[in-house]
């Protein structure tokens, strides 16, 4: 795997969305300061480039967004400095130099048109980028390995609110653009006197929930093949809407799912594990996909992987969060069985591997000395366990090779210490074939058996 691409990939995707929303909500407050309409301004995503303001067909700023990690001169950047070059080949457009577009084609009279003007055109870095904006006499004698490179474009570097002209990737809990985007919520509602104006968490709450507007979209017209689309107005209405949805927590889970896995790559990364690109690829698109399913897929597959607890879809609440999208379980479960069983294909609709005799993905992380209490709430889940009763083997953290009817038996025999209430002798784990199976045991398992 070629790690500053992985990284690139994923890490990306989301710093992008993030990125998009920042400059939205930043815009919406300098409307309001300025007395400006904005509802009728929107945001595209991933059309011309990364990013698009616009008024109706004006475009108001252009952004890209680049998340090279190793990245250090302009140089690197060369595919946005350039200028775009077209050349016609049976009678279609077709490009041959990558760069920053700031022309759009007039399909009636076959000429370039100009779209974006100086003062408008943005690159967003995670890291310094020496030299860009020098001469060539000045770069060439201050960075004499490194080749210079024109910005005949005048593309200019994006400047973030604590004064530079980069913004770090997310790293565990540093999360300068989540910052950058909270404070202009805040500043919407000082500025509208809203009830939870000085309400911090609230706030949290309404970035999550942008981000899932963002993620909303993103998943609607990536089925429809469009591009994504944010209305002004649909930002502003979250912002101050004074209900506390009901949907809180799931946004929060659905971002915690996400951040989970661009934190297992990034340890990928620091610990130099390859995995080979295409099964990267594989995976990632995987995590996009069940990121993608909508509330209701979404919190069922929560209650597959999660079937030693109680989830009530509609009672979910924020501090639910950590139990249910547990990072640890998430990182050594699993994504880890995803990155490292590269021969089978991930079936979605089980949670799982539909191979041999089943084998099905969950978050169960306690220690061997706990399978008592893990069995009585697995017994204590029936709707969950005829939904997985068919699988053989249930993938967890700790707990390797135990037949669960067999554990039954042991655990039953001192029933008023473990349990306090009887256990039927037709239980439905003495009718299935269960095993539970750790995480290193099934990814030997899987791989051999494929």
């Amino acid at each position: 795997m070629d790690n500053r691409n992985a990284t690139a990939s994923w890490s990306g995707y989301l710093h992008q969305g993030k990125v998009g929303m920042f400059l939205s909500l930043q815009k919406i407050n300098d409307c309001l300061l300025n007395d400006k309409a904005f509802n009728r301004i929107t945001m595209e995503y991933e059309s011309a480039e990364d990013i698009d303001l616009k008024l109706g067909n004006l475009v108001i700023s252009r952004h890209q967004v680049k998340a090279y990690k190793n990245a250090k001169y302009p140089n690197d950047y060369i595919d946005v400095l350039s200028k775009q070059k077209y050349e016609i080949e049976n009678g279609k457009r077709k490009l041959i130099q990558k760069g920053f577009q700031i022309m759009k084609y007039n399909e009636q009279s076959g000429e370039y048109e100009l779209e974006v003007d100086e003062e408008s055109r943005f690159l967003h870095v995670i890291n310094e980028v020496k030299g860009f904006n020098m001469d060539k006499v000045e770069f060439e004698n201050t960075y004499k390995l490194s080749k210079y490179v024109p910005n005949d474009n005048n593309i200019k570097l994006y400047k973030y609110p604590d004064g530079k002209d980069f913004c770090p990737l997310r790293k565990d809990d540093n999360d300068n653009l989540k910052e950058f985007c909270i404070k202009e919520i805040e500043k919407i509602l000082h500025l509208q006197d809203h009830i939870y104006k000085n309400d911090r968490s609230h706030c949290e709450y309404i970035y999550y929930e942008l981000l899932n507007l963002l993620d909303t979209e993103i998943r609607i017209n990536h089925i429809e093949g469009k591009y994504p689309k944010i209305l002004f107005e649909d930002i502003i209405n979250i912002v101050t809407s004074i209900e506390k949805k009901k949907n809180q927590a799931l946004n929060i889970i659905r971002r915690s799912f996400v951040e989970c896995w661009d934190k297992f790559v990034y340890d990928l990364e620091i610990n130099n594990i390859t995995v080979s690109d295409e099964h990267f690829r594989k995976t990632e698109s995987v995590i996009k996909d069940l990121n993608y399913l909508d509330d209701a897929q979404f919190i069922e597959f929560l209650m597959k992987i999660n079937i030693h607890r109680v989830i009530v879809p509609d009672k979910i609440t924020p501090e639910d969060v950590p139990k249910i999208c547990s990072v640890d379980a998430f990182n050594e479960i699993f994504y880890s069985i995803l990155i490292q069983v590269d021969s089978l294909e991930f079936d979605k609709n089980i949670v799982g591997y539909d191979f041999g005799e089943g084998y099905l993905l969950t978050l169960i992380n306690q220690k061997p000395a706990r399978i008592g209490s893990l069995l009585n709430d697995l017994i204590s889940k029936k709707y969950s366990v005829e939904k997985i009763y068919n699988e053989k083997y249930l993938i967890n953290g700790h707990i390797d090779n135990h037949f669960i009817g067999e554990k039954i038996d042991e655990v039953a025999a001192t029933n008023s210490v473990n349990w306090n209430r009887e256990v039927s002798l037709d239980n439905i784990f003495y009718l299935s074939k269960m095993h539970l199976i750790k995480v290193e045991s099934a990814i030997e398992k899987l791989n051999e058996e494929s």
